[in-house]
């Protein structure tokens, strides 16, 4: 994104921030070994907002402690599919697995997906990351119906898309959504009804798919 092509100009661009203070590093350990991280000081959100459009400070900085293995390939993950993004075409990228909270104390957060982001054709696509497998029962009764409400009655985005690691992962994430929507079937759920009268009314023929992480894009 910088637009570096090489490694030694990159180093030391991080190297200059790190000595104003906007930015800090630190060595996060991983399954087989260490991550270098660099992530935002408090110095840092404090000039990274503009005062003049009435903005605050994020308070969020990083702070390495809090770093889990698994939560840091996501996070990771998700930024290199931004990157592509970008790249190929697309925009208006938004993050949505983070601070979202829900409106009431005893409401439950129903599911949402990693992001948002409007592909070529101007169609906004909820983007689903998908580093781990969740149960069939959980496919059907939590993340499948939130999608349904989400598209057909939120109207907040018009196609789901699951990104995997691997080929292999795309087959075994096909056959647990082909699962899923079996046992939403078997129960009548509304949230098939929902999707099937989107698809009347849109016209089209799918409303998700599954891709690697390599050409989730096309």
């Amino acid at each position: 994104m910088l637009g570096l092509n090489h490694c030694q100009s990159l180093y030391k661009l991080l190297t200059t921030k790190q000595e104003q203070g906007l930015i800090r590093y630190a060595k996060v350990p991983v399954v087989g070994g260490h991550q270098n991280l660099w992530g935002i000081t408090e110095h840092g959100q404090a000039l990274a907002y503009d005062p003049s459009k009435n903005e605050t400070p994020s308070a969020k900085v990083f702070e390495p402690r809090r770093i889990s293995a698994l939560r840091l390939k996501h996070i990771l993950g998700l930024q290199k599919m931004k990157w592509q993004a970008l790249q190929t075409g697309w925009s208006g990228w938004k993050n949505c697995d983070r601070g979202v909270k829900p409106q009431r104390k005893n409401d439950k957060l129903r599911h949402r997906p990693d992001a948002l982001v409007i592909d070529p054709a101007s169609k906004v696509i909820a983007v689903e990351l998908e580093l781990t497998f969740k149960t069939v029962k959980r496919y059907a009764e939590e993340v499948i119906q939130s999608h349904a409400r989400q598209i057909y009655v939120e109207e907040n985005y018009q196609h789901v898309l699951w990104v995997c690691p691997t080929a292999e992962d795309v087959q075994r994430m096909t056959n647990l959504l082909r699962q899923a929507t079996e046992l939403l079937a078997r129960k009548d759920s509304a949230a098939l009804k929902q999707l099937e009268a989107y698809k009347q009314q849109s016209g089209v023929k799918n409303i998700s798919r599954v891709g690697t992480a390599d050409n989730w894009t096309q």
